[in-house]
């Protein structure tokens, strides 16, 4: 496989096809370990070497493979157990070629059936195929190119919600960035903005605060808009509930004996009683009460 050739049929995919960034800095060292290989068509790395060399965790790796392979970038088989699984790297020449409308003679498949000549075998160790065999690292032509293409991806991969948190919240921080595009393609970046814009709000700014809110949606199933207005009501209507006390009127109160005798007096009315003693016995009740 021709190495820059690849990368430049890479990167024109990338305008129809796009990636994520954990993506493409998966895709990268894929093509790096399988240079070392000497191309082979079918090549083994262990998950953990892949997640330390990109600085991913396990959960970003998984669907950063994944989205390469549904994709069609790569091909990935897993073996089970503790084996690593089998990778092969699709070749995105031949189309790259077929849609640039190249030449014949450029095409792989055509070149198989002709003579090589001086020009394509010094081309071939010139891209590094034997110096890797031999030093078992790129060379540094190679280097360079995937490192300009690196930081032209960055610029044109940079997505309104990694603008948004350096506009309004903070100076992005590769940790940050890491964590914004993870979210991106977990929840989407409408529900991340709108996130760090309900952190904002209540005077929240850090991303712990940011991060809490967008795993409560993922845990919720939360996956747009109109669902975290419903949330935020269910909320506030929880909220409101459990907070409310009702407010009871003072009363004051009156003793059984005295309610007793006025039954008595209504069931009596011919019985005549002291009403001034009565209310000079009440008086003093509610004194005593008063005191006590």
């Amino acid at each position: 496989m021709n190495y820059l050739k690849q990368i430049n049929a890479f990167y024109n995919h990338l305008e129809f096809n796009p990636l994520s960034n954990n993506s493409i800095l998966l895709w990268h060292s894929l093509m790096q370990i399988n240079n070392k290989t000497g191309w082979m068509k079918e090549f083994t790395v262990a998950a953990k070497e892949l997640t330390a060399k990109i600085q991913l965790n396990d959960s970003a790796f998984k669907r950063a493979r994944d989205e390469l392979e549904q994709k069609g970038y790569i091909r990935c088989q897993s073996r089970g157990g503790n084996l690593a699984p089998i990778y092969e790297m699709i070749s995105l020449i031949s189309e790259d070629l077929s849609n640039n409308n190249r030449t014949r003679d450029d095409n792989p498949i055509e070149q198989h059936n002709q003579q090589p000549n001086p020009d394509h075998v010094l081309n071939n160790n010139t891209d590094g195929v034997m110096n890797d065999k031999l030093a078992h690292k790129p060379n540094p032509l190679y280097k360079q190119e995937i490192k300009t293409k690196q930081n032209k991806n960055k610029i044109t991969t940079t997505n309104q919600a990694e603008l948004f948190y350096e506009e309004n919240i903070n100076k992005i921080t590769p940790y940050i960035k890491g964590q914004l595009t993870d979210w991106t393609f977990t929840l989407g970046e409408t529900l991340v903005i709108e996130a760090m814009k309900q952190a904002m709000e209540r005077n929240h700014t850090s991303w712990k605060y940011v991060e809490s809110i967008l795993t409560a949606w993922d845990t919720k199933g939360v996956i747009s808009l109109e669902q975290v207005e419903s949330d935020n009501k269910a909320f506030q209507q929880h909220r409101q509930g459990h907070y409310y006390a009702p407010k009871y009127s003072k009363q004051e109160v009156i003793p059984d004996w005295f309610l007793e005798r006025q039954k008595k007096q209504d069931v009596h009315p011919s019985k005549s009683f002291n009403s001034i003693d009565l209310e000079k016995r009440l008086t003093n009740y509610k004194h005593s009460k008063a005191v006590n």
